[in-house]
């Protein structure tokens, strides 16, 4: 199947792209923005120094292993989803649960709105907006890797009056690892996206994007933390982190010599958006589910890992006011400037 994919550059223009031989005419009026990014197979085990899963679980501490030379410290997973739609908001829905607990939480307004489903042809006759966020399994363990979808969407599909949508969810998980001793990480896994924008007259505007980004830090006994890497997956491998550690040779204390932390597996740019605005028109881009990994070594200590999850959407039909219409063009050339085009 043929995908091609652009950002909106102009407030002025607009390029109709073609999808699977394809493209989806909106009707008059009308506006779409959807945003949809799923992990699946994510696991934090063992590094091996080389690329696929390692099989190896960490040596964690609990009643069943009291010997374990790893801490983890609680486990906070916070998810929220909210969304407008014309002028009326849903409440703010947000869970907190620890290690390995399920949950599954959703936003809507207006009917058509079905989680996970990708907005592939028209929005139908009706207006709505839709957030979701579930998440299930432990990444600790080899028997339950995580599984993560996320989306936001949204669908204009009538006048009245001018008409405004937005949806977002946002989920971010934080724990701690103390370590006895030296000790060569692995995150892995699996990721399928998807952003679609589409408009069906001028005068109008749509949005989506998505974000993951991980981090480690070092919690230090006096002082502020310390920094150790951010990861973001550009889709290249070896450019989708930035560290000081990741560029010094380190001493492995497991066996393996010298070696540098390493990306192993990076599919797909994961901070990705696009923009649509000034006609009729469509964008989308719809990456090969493709898989993540990343190895990193830290010594002894305790450090606090961060993962973040994000997707948001958002349309209007009518004609803005010029400073409203203006800000939004920024917006789409900020995005087209951080986008990199992959052939």
């Amino acid at each position: 199947m043929n995908k091609t994919r652009t950002i909106g550059a102009s407030l002025t223009a607009i390029i109709a792209m073609t999808y699977g031989g394809l493209a989806h005419a909106i009707p008059k009026p009308g506006a779409v923005g959807d945003a949809y990014l799923e992990l699946s197979k994510f696991y934090i085990l063992a590094g091996d120094h080389k690329a696929g899963v390692s099989g190896t679980v960490l040596d964690i501490k609990s009643p069943l292993n009291p010997a374990g030379a790893i801490t983890l410290g609680p486990v906070n997973t916070t998810a929220e989803v909210a969304g407008s739609l014309n002028g009326v908001s849903t409440p703010l829905n947000k869970v907190l649960v620890g290690l390995g607990a399920p949950f599954s939480i959703s936003s809507s307004l207006g009917s058509g709105y079905v989680p996970y489903v990708r907005l592939t042809g028209n929005p139908g006759p009706a207006d709505w907006i839709g957030a979701s966020t579930s998440s299930s399994g432990d990444g600790l363990a080899l028997a339950s890797p995580v599984n993560v979808p996320v989306e936001s969407q949204v669908a204009l599909a009538h006048y009245g009056s001018d008409a405004g949508s937005s949806a977002y969810q946002n989920l971010q998980s934080n724990f701690s690892f103390t370590l006895a001793a030296g000790q060569l990480f692995e995150l892995s896994f699996d990721a399928d996206g998807y952003l679609r924008t589409a408009l069906g007259q001028d005068g109008i505007v749509a949005n989506a994007k998505y974000n993951w980004t991980a981090s480690v830090d070092r919690i230090n006994k006096t002082g502020p933390v310390t920094h150790m890497m951010t990861w973001n997956p550009d889709g290249e491998v070896g450019s989708g982190y930035s560290s000081s550690l990741c560029h010094t040779t380190k001493t492995d204390p497991l066996g393996g010599g010298k070696f540098d932390c390493n990306e192993y597996a990076d599919a797909f740019l994961m901070n990705d958006g696009l923009g649509t605005n000034g006609g009729p028109g469509e964008s989308i881009t719809d990456p090969t589910k493709g898989s993540f990994e990343m190895e990193l070594y830290l010594a002894a200590g305790t450090y606090n890992f961060t993962i973040q999850h994000n997707t948001h959407a958002d349309a209007a039909i009518g004609v803005p006011e010029p400073t409203t219409l203006a800000l939004l063009g920024i917006g789409m050339l900020g995005m087209g400037a951080k986008r990199r085009r992959k052939i």
